[in-house]
């Protein structure tokens, strides 16, 4: 991912202000001023985290579909994500180094606020692009510190920016993308999510393996559609047996060969709809269940 383009539109904001009589360079600090006479500015972007594409309410951003053209198919989504720059002011003096610091920082976030969302990706590749915007630059801590540069004293002030934003993902291959796991397996679910008596001891999922062979399921989880979702974590040793079915209770009992159990308190599947979701250890999704009550007839 190339933040390098952060850099350049903020030196060229501050080169506008400050002229040539101030070094400017990308990248982290690596030396100071020589003399103590010319002032050095370092423009870095130091990270970037889309968070696992959940927003801070532990919602998960959903997907669309998205064609390149006809053959070269995948999706867009828009992931919250941050972006740490650090700009650090070196001069020979303290006062100096904030004075300058002052100077640069309501710059930098004039600049940041009206950047076009920058292409953090091949220009020449557009069936497989990143680019962040939807963004607002916010100071998120400035410190102060004497060093020593070549033997001689100085003075430095890091300003941290950040720059809240949403990185917009768009990726396509010829024949589609798909995700590949080694649990290609002949499973499948079945909720019974409205059972009659206590939900909580009544009602289950159903995992049905079609196959004639025993599939080990250690490493797997099943859980439901909620923003945070409820998860079951299977045990290591747990396996459901060839053309065998195993059941999930969401409450309490001593687990046998055919039912293991939850062991909640409350219910998990929701009366009015909800779904059932089996990933593998690779993370994948395998088999999914939905319930809904009938619309009125």
């Amino acid at each position: 991912m190339n933040l390098a383009i952060l850099e350049d539109a903020l030196l060229a904001a501050l080169r506008a202000t400050l002229g040539h009589d101030v070094d400017l360079r990308a990248g982290p600090p690596v030396s100071g001023p020589a003399t103590g006479l010319r002032a050095q500015v370092f423009v870095h972007a130091t990270s970037f985290s889309d968070r696992g594409g959940v927003t801070d309410d532990g919602a998960r951003i959903a997907r669309h579909s998205w064609a390149r053209d006809r053959t070269t198919t995948g999706f867009t989504e828009a992931r919250p994500g941050v972006i740490d720059i650090e700009v650090a002011c070196v001069c020979g003096q303290h006062g100096q180094a904030n004075l300058m610091a002052g100077l640069v920082t309501p710059t930098l976030l004039e600049s940041l606020e009206t950047l076009a969302p920058p292409l953090l990706s091949d220009p020449a590749d557009t069936a497989r692009r990143l680019r962040f915007g939807d963004s607002s630059a916010s100071v998120r801590s400035v410190r102060s510190e004497r060093i020593e540069a070549g033997g001689v004293p100085a003075a430095r002030v890091t300003i941290v920016l950040r720059l809240d934003g949403f990185l917009h993902v768009h990726l396509a291959k010829p024949g589609g993308l798909r995700q590949r796991s080694g649990y290609e397996l002949p499973l499948r679910l079945e909720i019974e999510a409205d059972p009659a008596g206590v939900d909580v001891q009544r009602e289950c999922v159903i995992l049905h393996n079609d196959s004639a062979r025993a599939i080990a399921l250690g490493g797997w989880t099943l859980r439901d559609a909620a923003k945070r979702p409820h998860v079951y974590a299977f045990a290591p040793a747990r396996q459901v047996g060839a053309g065998r079915e195993l059941r999930v209770w969401s409450g309490r009992g001593t687990d046998d060969a055919g039912n293991v159990y939850w062991g909640r308190r409350k219910a998990v599947w929701n009366n009015a709809g909800d779904v059932a979701r089996l990933v593998d250890p690779d993370g994948v999704e395998r088999a999914r269940a939905a319930w809904s009550t009938p619309l009125p007839g």
